[in-house]
């Protein structure tokens, strides 16, 4: 073989080695180990994490990430309890690194991954909370996501009450928003009720309706 010949192949074959990109798509389950921050003191949990990943346009992914079991601390930052967090996710892919922006707890967290072949390498971080861990690739097939999306509308809310010489019950009515993230066969929300009403009692019995102002919710 000439060796210009020769040399246009080493050339070529180089360039589709830098350009190859892993194929990401589909779920990837393990764990992770966080290190997490309560009153300005550092705390580590775990939780089982599940990434699915849609269809790579060409550097653009989008995705979710759902963490099975995330701990709410007391004031002595004791665990009160445990729920499951999913997040949307944006980012890029290239060559074998996972680069993305997501949202969690009301914060930017950044996630970076780095893929080998069916197994990948997971890094989240922002200043107050870091989490590492290892992924394996379950299928290459997108789960399922419907229902993503970001919902609209208004509702109307009686709630009883008693003990009030004047009232029986108390009506709210307004808008309500929810953000929603399914991930196969998990799907978690948050969103705003706006228009609320609490109530109000007063000394002789008498009660009243007055606004509650922005509730958050999360289910």
């Amino acid at each position: 073989m000439r060796p210009s010949i020769r040399l246009r192949l080493v050339l070529a074959m180089s360039l589709l080695a830098a350009g190859a990109r892993a194929d990401i798509s589909g779920t990837w389950g393990g764990s992770v180990l966080a290190t997490d921050r309560c009153n300005s003191a550092p705390i580590r949990w775990s939780s089982p994490l599940t990434l699915a990943v849609g269809a790579v346009s060409g550097q653009e992914v989008t995705g979710n990430v759902f963490f099975t079991s995330v701990p709410s601390f007391d004031a002595r930052c004791a665990t009160e309890r445990t729920t499951p967090v999913a997040v949307s996710f944006k980012g890029r892919v290239a060559n074998d690194l996972l680069t993305a922006g997501l949202v969690f707890r009301g914060r930017p967290l950044g996630l970076s991954a780095t893929i080998r072949g069916s197994s990948m390498d997971v890094i989240f971080a922002n200043p107050d909370f870091t989490a590492t861990g290892t992924l394996t690739q379950s299928s290459t097939q997108p789960p399922p996501s419907l229902l993503t999306g970001f919902y609209s509308g208004t509702y109307t809310s009686t709630e009883s009450v008693d003990r009030c010489r004047n009232l029986t019950s108390i009506t709210s009515a307004g808008p309500l928003t929810a953000n929603v993230v399914q991930t196969g066969p998990f799907v978690t929300a948050t969103g705003t009720i706006s228009g609320a009403k609490r109530l109000k009692r007063e000394a002789d019995g008498t009660c009243s309706a007055l606004p509650a102002g922005d509730l958050l919710f999360q289910l």
